[in-house]
């Protein structure tokens, strides 16, 4: 099923869409439901940036005994940029990573930034936490400053047992399937 959007434009009026492309005639484009491209003209020729929304599931990358008392992951990709919010909280952090969080839903393919708004008993005390994803690894690394003025790190033990964190994250990925991976689904 998919949804229809009609413009019409008023008789010898023009609708605008961007820069030189103009509607002088009624249009229809067709939105499908799976995201991909709006396609924007009958013969093909340019068309606008897909759309997806949908949720996914963090973890305590590379974890197996993990186990959670909240796992809260939502995400929107408009064309190849990714937007991915998260809520965590780690019951037990067993065999997981201590810095950093899997699961998201679309691969990078280069280096992202995000920020952390809020954490709770983290396993090294911390003035400042930083989220960010390198490309072809599937994860959100942490980094952060400690309380006595370090410097920001990439691996120290920030993740543990009744640590939450809220964080975001965009970052560009290169994929063309439209087909979240990580049991991300599409809604």
């Amino acid at each position: 099923m998919s949804s229809e959007l009609k413009l019409t434009g008023a008789s010898g009026g023009n609708i605008i869409l961007q820069g030189n492309d103009t509607i002088t005639t009624d249009q229809t484009f067709t939105f499908p439901d799976t995201g991909g491209e709006i396609a924007t003209k009958a013969g093909g020729g340019p068309a606008a940036a897909g759309y997806q929304q949908g949720a996914w599931t963090p973890v305590a990358y590379g974890g197996t005994t993990t186990t959670y008392t909240a796992q809260i992951g939502n995400w929107n990709r408009i064309g190849n940029t990714v937007f991915a919010c998260l809520d965590i909280t780690i019951n037990i952090l067993g065999d997981g990573s201590n810095s950093a969080i899997g699961g998201l839903p679309y691969t990078p393919n280069q280096s992202g930034s995000g920020s952390i708004g809020y954490w709770q008993n983290l396993a090294t005390p911390t003035m400042m936490l930083f989220a960010r994803v390198d490309a072809n690894q599937n994860y959100l690394a942490i980094s952060g400053r400690d309380s006595v003025g370090g410097y920001a790190l990439d691996v120290t033990n920030y993740l543990g047992n009744a640590t939450r964190i809220l964080a975001s994250v965009t970052y560009l990925t290169g994929d063309t399937t439209w087909t979240p991976i990580n049991g991300a689904t599409v809604s």
